[in-house]
Parts: C-alpha cells; sequence; structure tokens
C-alpha cells in the first residue's frame, strides 16, 4: 500500500468574485490501491469503463459522474456512491439499484454530497413509471417512481436502522418471530392512490417551473430554471414559501375534489371575475388557500365533499361566481370561506362563513360516524386509519363483556377511545386542549356512547388524587412516557425565557422534542436567537451537518411557529464556518456553495419577515457570514423596512447593503451597522427613512463619500469611519454622547449643542473644523497625533470638567509632552476638576 501524501497549504488565493482572501485547502490523504491483473481490452462496439476511484476520492462541484445507487436516505434521496469510492452523494430520483449519470451539486463539507440526476444508465428492476407527470417537481409523493412493495420495503430498513443505531437495540430481537418483538411488519394501503380525504392547495403570483435537463451532442447540459410570473394555483415548489407549482390535477385526492379543482382552475383567472392570488410580499391580494375535503354520507355511503376558500377578507360576492360552478358537482354539499386577516400562510381562519349547504361533512371510522369542520384535525387516510384502530383493538384484547376499564391518556378528540367503547364497561379520557374534548364529546353524543366520559386536564401535573377519579383500569393508552415532565412545574414565562436562550438550531429542536412543556412554551417564546456557530464546530469535528440553506430555515420555521408572539429574532453566522481562514475551498480560489450562509439577502429575509412574526418583531439582530456576503449586494434593508413595519432595534452586521426601494420606519429607535459597505455615499436615504433614531452606531460602514448624519432625534451616536471621506458632518441638536474616529477628514463639521460628552480619535485636523457651540461639553477624551491643536478647539467658553487623553500607538510621548504638561491644561480649562492621561504618557 502506498504512502498516504497531503496537498501543501495554499495561501493568498483570489475568490472567483475577485476578492482576496487568505485561506487553506483541506489535507487529503490518497491512497493508492496495489496493481491487480490487467482488464481485458474492451471490444470496439463496448465503450471502455470508467477508470476506478481510489477510497479517498473527493468529488469537484459540477463534476458529472457515473453513480451507482446502493439505498434510500430520509425524504427519499437516493444514497449513491461512485464505483471504487466509499464518498456519499444523495441523489433525488435515484433508487436502489439504479446506475446512473449525475452533476455534483452541492458538497456537504467533506461529509457528503448532493447530485442532479441527468439520466439513468440501468433502471432498477423495481422501477415503475410514475403516474403524475409532477411527481418528480412537487416533492409530495416523489417515491412515485418505486413500485409500492419496494417503497415498504425500503421504509421499513430505515426505521430498522433508526431504531439500532440511535435506539441501540439489538437487531436480533427487532427482526424476531416472536409476537412480543418491537418492530412488527409494514401493514401496507390497499389503495396507493384517492386515499387522501383533505388536500390544501395555495394561489400564488408567482407560477414555478422546476429545472430539467437534457442531452445535446452526447454531452449533458443544463436548462436554466424557468419561473414566469403567472398566477398559479397548487402546492408549494420544495423548499419555498412563496413559489408554487401550478397543479391542475393531483392523484392523491378524490375524483370528485379533482373535479372541484379542475372548475377552479378554469374559473378562477377570468379577469371578469376580478380575483387576484394573495401576494406574500406585498400583502395584497384576496385568495390564500383552496381546501378539498371529503367525506361520506352516513345514510347512502356516497362521497360528499366540502370546499373552504380561505381569503384575506370577506367577499362573498367575489366567491359566487366560482361557489355556482363548483356547486354543479352533484359531491359537493358544502362550501365555506374562512377569513385569515394574518400574513402568515396558515389556512386557519379567524372567521368561517357557509356560502352554500352545510357547515360540515361526515366520515365514518371503525362503524362510528364523525362529524367534521373545514378546520378539524381527523387521519388524512381513512381507510389506513381504519386498519390502524383495528390493530389498537387486537392488542388491546378486550374481552367483550362489558366489564373492563380503559382510561385514554391525552385522548386528544376521543377517536381511539371511542372505538373501544362498544366492548368496554366504560371510557375515561383525558386531555389539556379543551377544543379537542368538547370534540369528543360531541362525537360521543352523536353515536350514542353513554359510556365514555372525556375530562379536560393537564396529565403531567396529576397528584394523588387523580386515581380516584375513576375506577381502576384494565387497559391503559397513551403515549406519554413514565417519568411525566418535570419542566411542568416551572411558569410558562420562565420556559420561554429558556427557550430564548437557546443559540443552536439543532438544541433548540431538541428541547421541542424532548419535553412538553417546551414544546407548548415554544410556541408563545418571545426571543429567539440562533447561531450557527455551534454546526460550524460540528462540521471541524467532522461531525456533517445540514447546509447553510437549513440554517436558514430554521429562522423561516421558527417564525411560522411562534408568529404574532415574536418579538425578537438574532441571527448569527459570523462565525458559520469559523474565520476565512477556516473556510472550505473545493478547487483552487472557488468556495463551496453549499454551503452558503448569506443571510441578508432578500430570500432569506422574506422567509422569516413574511410570516406572521414580521409586523409583531420589535428587535432584529443580523451577523451574517462575510465570505458569503461581501461580494453579493443584499437587500435586507428594503424587506425589513417593508414588512417589519413596528421594529424598534435592528443591527445588521457583515453585509453589502442597498438602499434601494427603502421605506420610512418611523418606530425606529436604535440602528447599528457594523461593517457593512453601504450604497449611501452621503447617508441621505439614512436620514431620510430612519428619522426618528435615538441611538445609532456605524462601525466600519464602508462605500461613503461626504457622510452627513442630520437626525433632530438622535441622542447616543458611535461613528467609526471605515475609509477616508472628504468631509465628515453631524447635525443632531439632542445629542447628548458621541464617539468619533476617523483619520482626517478635510471638513468635519460637529453640529451638536447639547452633547456633553466627546470621546475624538483623530490623526489630523483638516483646514475646516466647524464646533463652535458646544455649551454643554463637560467631559472630553482624546486621542490623536495632534493633540495640541484639537486642546485648543475646545478652549473658548467651555465647561470641561473632566479631560482624558490617550496616547496614540504609532506616537512618543516626548512628541507631546508639552500638550499634556498640567500647567499648561489648567490654564487651558479653568474649571477643569479631573485630568486622566493614557499609562504610555
Amino acid at each position: 500500500m502506498a504512502a498516504a501524501g497531503a496537498f501543501c497549504p495554499l495561501s493568498g488565493t483570489l475568490l472567483r468574485r475577485r476578492i482576496p482572501l487568505h485561506h487553506r485547502r483541506r489535507l487529503l490523504a490518497i491512497t493508492a490501491a496495489a496493481p491487480e491483473a490487467p482488464a481485458p481490452a474492451p471490444t470496439p462496439s463496448q465503450p471502455p469503463p470508467p477508470p476506478p476511484r481510489a477510497k479517498g476520492y473527493f468529488p469537484k462541484k459540477n463534476e458529472i459522474l457515473e453513480l451507482t445507487c446502493e439505498g434510500l436516505a430520509f425524504k427519499g434521496k437516493g444514497v449513491c456512491k461512485v464505483d471504487g469510492s466509499t464518498f456519499v452523494l444523495l441523489c433525488d430520483g435515484a433508487l436502489p439499484g439504479e446506475r446512473l449519470v449525475a452533476r455534483v451539486r452541492r458538497l456537504r463539507r467533506g461529509a457528503f454530497a448532493e447530485a442532479a440526476k441527468l439520466k439513468t444508465l440501468s433502471p432498477h428492476h423495481d422501477a415503475v413509471e410514475a403516474p403524475c407527470p409532477l411527481a418528480a417537481d412537487c416533492g409530495g409523493c416523489k417515491s412515485q417512481s418505486l413500485a409500492y412493495f419496494a417503497q415498504i420495503h425500503h421504509k421499513y430498513v430505515q426505521v430498522r436502522d433508526l431504531l439500532v443505531n440511535f435506539g441501540k437495540f439489538d437487531p436480533r430481537s427487532l427482526e424476531s418471530s416472536d409476537p412480543s418483538a418491537i418492530l412488527k411488519p409494514i401493514v401496507p394501503c390497499d389503495e396507493i392512490f384517492r386515499f387522501r380525504n383533505k388536500m390544501e392547495f395555495s394561489f400564488g403570483t408567482k407560477r414555478w417551473m422546476k429545472r430539467e435537463w437534457k442531452e445535446e451532442k452526447e454531452e449533458v447540459a443544463k436548462v436554466e430554471e424557468l419561473e414566469t410570473d403567472g398566477y398559479s394555483l397548487g402546492l408549494h415548489a420544495p423548499g419555498f414559501f412563496d413559489k408554487v407549482l401550478h397543479v391542475e390535477t393531483c392523484l392523491l385526492h378524490s375524483e370528485p375534489a379533482d373535479k372541484v379543482l379542475a372548475v377552479v382552475q378554469e374559473s378562477w383567472t377570468d379577469p371578469a371575475l376580478g380575483l387576484t392570488p394573495y401576494d406574500v410580499y406585498k400583502h395584497v391580494g384576496f385568495l390564500k388557500h383552496l381546501m378539498i375535503r371529503t367525506g361520506r354520507n352516513v345514510s347512502t355511503g356516497a362521497l360528499e365533499v366540502m370546499v373552504n376558500f380561505v381569503t384575506s377578507c370577506y367577499k362573498p360576492e367575489l366567491l359566487m361566481p366560482l361557489v355556482d360552478r363548483i356547486t354543479k358537482i352533484p359531491e359537493v354539499v358544502s362550501v365555506v370561506n374562512n377569513v385569515n386577516t394574518s400574513v402568515g400562510n396558515t389556512s386557519v381562519g379567524e372567521q368561517e362563513y357557509t356560502l352554500y349547504g352545510k357547515p360540515t361533512i361526515t366520515e365514518m371510522l371503525r362503524g362510528l360516524t364523525f362529524q367534521i369542520s373545514a378546520n378539524s384535525f381527523f387521519q388524512t387516510n381513512t381507510k389506513q386509519a381504519d386498519v390502524l384502530y383495528k390493530l389498537i383493538e387486537d392488542s388491546a384484547d378486550l374481552k367483550g363483556d362489558g366489564s373492563e376499564i380503559v382510561l385514554d391518556l391525552f385522548c386528544g378528540t376521543g377517536t381511539i377511545g371511542l372505538t373501544l367503547a362498544r366492548r368496554a364497561k366504560h371510557v375515561y379520557g383525558y386531555e389539556v386542549v379543551p377544543e379537542a374534548i368538547a370534540d369528543a364529546q360531541k362525537n360521543a353524543k352523536l353515536n350514542g356512547i353513554s359510556n365514555a366520559t372525556f375530562v379536560q386536564g393537564d396529565l403531567n401535573k396529576i397528584n394523588e388524587a387523580f386515581g380516584k377519579e375513576f375506577p381502576k383500569p384494565d387497559i391503559i393508552i397513551s403515549d406519554m412516557s413514565e417519568a411525566g415532565d418535570p419542566l411542568d412545574s416551572l411558569p410558562a414565562a420562565i420556559l420561554a425565557d429558556v427557550l430564548g436562550r437557546v443559540a443552536d438550531t439543532g438544541d433548540l429542536a431538541a428541547c421541542r422534542l424532548a419535553s412538553r412543556a417546551l414544546l407548548a412554551a415554544s410556541y408563545h417564546c418571545p426571543r429567539v436567537s440562533l447561531s450557527a456557530a455551534a454546526r460550524a464546530r460540528r462540521l471541524r469535528e467532522g461531525g456533517g451537518g445540514d447546509g447553510g440553506t437549513a440554517f436558514r430555515a430554521a429562522a423561516s420555521n421558527v417564525a411560522s411557529l411562534i408568529g404574532p408572539y415574536l418579538r425578537s429574532l438574532a441571527l448569527d453566522a459570523s462565525e458559520g464556518q469559523g474565520f476565512p481562514d477556516d473556510a472550505m475551498w473545493v478547487e483552487e480560489g472557488e468556495f463551496d456553495e453549499g454551503d452558503d450562509l448569506h443571510l441578508t439577502s432578500d430570500e432569506s429575509v422574506a422567509s422569516w419577515a413574511a410570516t406572521a412574526a414580521g409586523p409583531a418583531l420589535r428587535e432584529v439582530d443580523i451577523a451574517d457570514f462575510w465570505p458569503q456576503s461581501c461580494w453579493r449586494k443584499a437587500e435586507a434593508l428594503r424587506v425589513i423596512s417593508h414588512l417589519c413595519h413596528n421594529l424598534v432595534k435592528l443591527r445588521l452586521k457583515n453585509a453589502w447593503l442597498s438602499v434601494v426601494g427603502l421605506k420610512i420606519m418611523p418606530n425606529l429607535t436604535h440602528l447599528a451597522l457594523e461593517f457593512i459597505r453601504l450604497d449611501d455615499e452621503d447617508l441621505s436615504a439614512l436620514n431620510r427613512c430612519f428619522p426618528c433614531l435615538e441611538i445609532l452606531n456605524l462601525i466600519g460602514v464602508g462605500g461613503l463619500k461626504d457622510p452627513k448624519i442630520n437626525l433632530p432625534q438622535l441622542k447616543i451616536c458611535c461613528w467609526e469611519v471605515s475609509n477616508i471621506p472628504r468631509s465628515l458632518a453631524i447635525h443632531a441638536p439632542k445629542l447628548v454622547y458621541l464617539e468619533l474616529k476617523c483619520v482626517r477628514p478635510e471638513i468635519l463639521i460637529l453640529d451638536i449643542p447639547s452633547v456633553s460628552t466627546l470621546k475624538l480619535t483623530i490623526d489630523k485636523l483638516g483646514p475646516t473644523v466647524e464646533a463652535d457651540g458646544l455649551v454643554s461639553l463637560t467631559n472630553l477624551w482624546i486621542e490623536s497625533l495632534d493633540l495640541d491643536s484639537l486642546l485648543q478647539l475646545f478652549t473658548s467658553d467651555r465647561n470641561i470638567m473632566t479631560l482624558d487623553l490617550e496616547l496614540p500607538v504609532s506616537a512618543d510621548c516626548i512628541d507631546l509632552y508639552d500638550a499634556v504638561n498640567p500647567d499648561y491644561l489648567v490654564q487651558l480649562f479653568a474649571r477643569i476638576t479631573e485630568v486622566k492621561l493614557s499609562p504610555r504618557f
């Protein structure tokens, strides 16, 4: 075996966008295999096989590879490898056993890569043709090209691997033939299409079409993504909250529901109707969602359909033409209108109106009748839910003589308990959600079940008296652990504060999964702070992890989850991949965009600002990842000013910001811009759009030319100028505290009559200085090579009482000795009471 080799570190390389940056190449161990007997020469009709790859092989971005799929990972991605290599590439649309050609799209910090399938070389023997033309695009049922029995097998393998690898179960006991074995065989569904009783479609302003691939002249070429501005009705494109894939037919819901969808598709874009989709950015438009539910008539068994239009306001006259057309379908028995005035993406309305027929439909489950309203929770696969509840009945093994007591803990709407009530003496159900208890009681009455009692209460706070409320149970149904939740004794405000201090996305998810109390508190958490530092640490230690897109998605998910309760959001990606020297490079001078952490892009900001949390936020703090943000102009200020109009505090760090389209923010009083390239040369846009600022921090803000601060309400200002503008001016009549650090402006204007504390760092004064009228100045701090001239500037009519002098690093104390002579200082400032000199003096 040959010795391992390593690349030498590189330095002083140049990004492809011409940004100088020092970095190190990853050290790659290259192992050469021992020579084997030569393979027979290929025949002229047979193309030579690709050369085998070494085990340490690492693909490059955009490289075209021949892969073999070895299994399915979470979300149906194919686990693929290059022949002879152990490196894993995840590829959508790849099936186990398939050989394919794919292009490397993203490299995930050396742990794995993502690839896009281009074509199939040899198909898997379980491959079938997907009946839905959108199966590979919408993401809702992307495994349609795999035979159903093979889907079941691979899902079983995924569950088994999770139990073995994470649950630490013995694999031999999992798959034993013992009836008490933990892992049971999967029960297949008899109907793999037309099984859903509820589908929710969205109206959108942008019709999305996924990228496609084609072959030209025996080479694989990319057809760019096509995104048109046409109105659309369908399902959200995977990973996008604002783009909708147009769907004209769906094989998941019933045929009558499909007819309703077809009628709406044919009609709603008719200009004569005056209907418009809701725009998630501008918050204008009427139609938000189309929800179609299918039930059954209890008497006849015929299908019945409910249509629910979710709109931004109540205007029934706009919907009636659509209602008249869809009610011609005989199965439609109910049309309702849910009005949701919030900017969020939820389909649950604040008010509900019945436009046609009855307000509910019915469904049967295990011989029981259930009433379903537009917003009721009900198992979406009715027939398979029937199979599931039958398995529960069989596991309970009730005698059937009406002698047993069933205790249903965390019972929800009571469906499981009610199915067991027919063979039990009495069922006692407990649930903390009052609406669910009301539904359970209504369902019991509807089915004439009198031996079921449903009680609203928090089971995590039970005491010794709990067992006295019912007879000793024979069967207990529960999804809660024996230990209960120790956090339940803490007030909700404390739990919300605890969650607000969790900075890692993985830890936040773990808290919500580990505790019901934390899960409940998370919906009302007023403060969220997410940091990519912990994620970067895991990546450096070789633990793998999600890419930057997943970190950005966490902010969107949290904002959608908490909605109007969220008051403060902090996102920190400044150490997402470490400092530039620790960044990942896949080729000389090419940064891997697979780990993109560009948090100030308009898409990233809109993903959380366009939710219900946007108008509710009072504080926003974003620290971007500098190697990703420095060369891309961002629209963060514009998006925030349009969607977060109640914002009081805003801090942005490490970005290149545009001010085009900036909207006035009258409530913003605190603004901090740190290490920002700002496209506002004279700060006129800042002065105009943030007129009520009281605290302003400009630290390392570049791109300025003759900047002028003109803010009438400003009280505190810290300004560290990064470049060398010709002039600096500050006009702030209420300013009381100023820190100014600059080099040598030719013109310096300080119109700040109320300032009491001034900290000034400047190399030398320019030819023009206007600093008259500083009548309130009492505390002066100076660091300068031109100390004598500066002191003379503040002598006349001053009330300075404390003087603090700092010696610049480049200066010699002997050069400034005369300027700091105590007698000389007392002569200059008659009211001075305290003088502090730097230790270097």
